[in-house]
């Protein structure tokens, strides 16, 4: 009796699946006076920001307890104060001062100034303050004072002229792949070397004068211009960053993107700075439900369990007052200060969840390495292909994603890409429901190449990569489960099921068992450790409508064919899908008897993104809304902010 109510249920789940899956895009969303209204409160959100920054500065310039410089933390203590009074023209005086208090850190602490804990780190901060308020800006001039001013440059001056080689510009070879340490640091030093020379070659005597490379500034601009047009096109056609939704360094590298749509001379420059803003806002906008952004990641440490971790959630109460609001981090202060603003289409596409439906999106990224040998400081990555493909499963009530990559050796990997990375699901109801799977980080808690994985639709497995040379301080293979927002975990045939406000889930280590975790933090949640260190972990997550109940699903699950022998797993999805893993890592998996293609024919592919592979030329549409991004076009577009 018990297998025939099993085969009613599982019968019952495929019929409510293919019969009532709701179909992407098929919501008419917000209403335009709506998305209108909402980005025009962009403005006061902005200011009340501003107005708490100015009130209370982040972050608080602390005294060192260990004798060693804090620059980055009175350097953004001051400039962040700086920026917010002289846009609300408030405490112009204090301002000014504070600029020059910062001015007085590079100084005292020339060295550290110079290092990659110095003035490229708050360099597009440092910028703005300038761009903004200086006396010949174009958008509240005369706000800084002349000896702030002078100081400014003497300050842009010493860092450029040591700092900014010309070398490093070049795109012959490297396509704008070729890294100066990770992709965020790389991004900083380089867009501060594009922003100093710009200043620079309009202020006498520094136009005249010379860098260590044998340059002036108008040369710099030159090329830093040049580089920055192809970065960003490269970053359109090859899948936008190599350190992939990361919760703590997108921010770094994107407030760059920002001061050249702002502030470039280059009319080019500007508006494909605008394009890729809209791009990537786009991703993340179908990305995220309520502000929190799921999909597969890469450098997600292992305490950011909870979505305030990330700094885009913070970034999207700006544009869509949803997530944490009156977010002062320093990487937000350029978002926030710049006119762009994220497109209608952009809007309604992450603010009608219910609309957009279930449905899969595919993109490919980059990952592997080229070697560069005796280069200790630059890594260079491959551009005839990325390596990973970050698959996504989006439904109303959960996105469920991965990066989907091949089990090569850590060598073929370039670090960021292969560090922490993250594949799993986000729940909607709570911002930190969460359930994924993720090695121990041993040692300073960071893991290289520590699993590779297969999905589709709401169906994952993900193993651990062991042997020699595979992984780098991958500890135990375990399974998050977060406390908020999942609930009624029932343990049952070496399944773990927990119930989500609109979702079922369920969580197994096909092989050895398991147990849970002591200790930790158990108001957030709590790891399941896997005692065979080897085994494949299955994970089956399905929407509430799909089942009459909690038991049905448990059933469907439970009744679901899966075999695992030989290192070879076979496990058919609640969905009908076929998922094979060779565990030995002999074969790519296989999605319903095809092998994983690592290299599909396009960069995006979304119902409501397009993108030919390497192509340039990105669709974005929904509903009645279509939006076509051409980064190969070089006809300016009127000049504003």
């Amino acid at each position: 009796m018990r297998s025939i109510a099993i085969l009613s249920a599982v019968l019952a789940f495929f019929l409510s699946f293919h019969l009532g899956l709701c179909a992407a895009g098929d919501g008419d969303g917000p209403a335009e006076s709506d998305l209108v209204a909402l980005r025009d409160g962009f403005d006061a959100r902005r200011d009340a920001m501003l107005q708490s920054q100015i009130d209370d500065p982040y972050p608080e310039a602390k005294e060192s307890t260990d004798g060693k410089s804090q620059m980055n933390l009175y350097v953004w203590h001051y400039l962040d104060f700086a920026l917010a009074a002289l846009y609300r023209n408030q405490r112009v005086p204090e301002a000014n001062d504070a600029v020059l208090k910062a001015c007085e850190h590079y100084k005292r602490d020339r060295q550290e100034m110079l290092s990659s804990k110095g003035f490229y780190w708050s360099g597009n901060l440092f910028l703005r303050v300038y761009e903004l308020f200086h006396g010949g800006s174009r958008f509240f001039p005369g706000r800084l004072r002349p000896d702030v001013e002078k100081e400014m440059l003497e300050r842009m001056w010493d860092w450029g002229r040591t700092r900014a080689r010309v070398e490093e510009a070049k795109i012959d070879e490297s396509q704008t792949w070729r890294y100066w340490g990770s992709e965020n640091h790389d991004a900083m030093r380089k867009s501060t070397a594009w922003g100093v020379a710009q200043i620079l070659k309009d202020n006498a005597p520094y136009n005249t004068y010379v860098y260590d490379d044998g340059t002036i500034a108008q040369e710099q601009c030159d090329a830093w211009t040049a580089y920055f047009n192809e970065y960003l096109r490269e970053r359109a056609k090859k899948g936008l960053l190599q350190e992939i939704g990361s919760p703590t360094y997108a921010k770094y590298t994107i407030q760059g993107w920002y001061n050249f749509a702002d502030f470039a001379h280059d009319p080019t420059l500007r508006r494909r700075a605008s394009q890729l803003l809209n791009l990537y806002w786009t991703v993340w906008a179908e990305d995220q439900i309520d502000g929190v952004c799921g999909g597969g990641k890469a450098r997600y440490y292992q305490p950011s369990s909870r979505a305030t971790d990330d700094a885009m959630y913070s970034a999207g109460w700006y544009y869509l007052n949803i997530g944490r609001s009156l977010s002062q981090h320093p990487g937000l202060m350029c978002l926030a200060t710049s006119a762009y603003r994220m497109p209608l289409l952009t809007m309604d596409l992450a603010l009608d969840v219910e609309g957009r439906g279930s449905y899969e999106s595919t993109e490919r990224r980059m990952g592997l390495a080229k070697t560069r040998k005796g280069e200790a400081d630059f890594e260079e990555l491959r551009t005839d292909t990325g390596g990973i493909v970050r698959y996504t499963w989006h439904t109303p009530e959960f996105v469920m994603g991965t990066l989907m990559v091949e089990a090569r050796p850590l060598e073929d990997w370039r670090a960021g890409s292969a560090q922490n990375r993250w594949g799993g699901v986000i729940f909607r109801g709570h911002p930190d429901a969460r359930l994924y799977p993720q090695c121990e980080g041993l040692g300073n808690g960071k893991t290289y190449n520590q699993q590779w994985s297969v999905q589709k639709k709401g169906a994952l497995i993900a193993q651990k990569l062991t042997g020699k040379g595979m992984s780098k301080q991958a500890g135990a293979m375990r399974v998050w489960f977060s406390a908020p927002g999942l609930s009624n975990r029932v343990e049952e045939s070496g399944w773990v099921f927990v119930e989500a406000p609109g979702a079922w889930a369920a969580a197994r280590p096909v092989a050895g068992g398991y147990e849970w975790e002591e200790g930790g933090d158990k108001s957030r949640g709590q790891w399941l450790r896997c005692l065979d260190d080897t085994t494949p972990v299955i994970l089956q997550v399905a929407r509430k409508g799909d089942f009459a109940d909690y038991k049905a699903f448990r059933a469907a699950v439970l009744a679901a064919p899966l075999a695992y022998q030989n290192h070879l797993l076979t496990y058919m999805s609640l969905e009908g899908d076929r998922l094979t893993l060779h565990a030995d890592y002999s074969a790519p998996p296989e999605i319903n008897g095809a092998p994983v293609d690592y290299a599909p024919p396009k960069t995006f592919d979304s119902p409501f993104i397009q993108e030919d592979w390497n192509s340039g030329v990105v669709t974005l549409s929904k509903g009645a809304r279509t939006l076509t991004l051409d980064f190969n076009s070089i006809e300016p577009e009127p000049r504003g902010m």
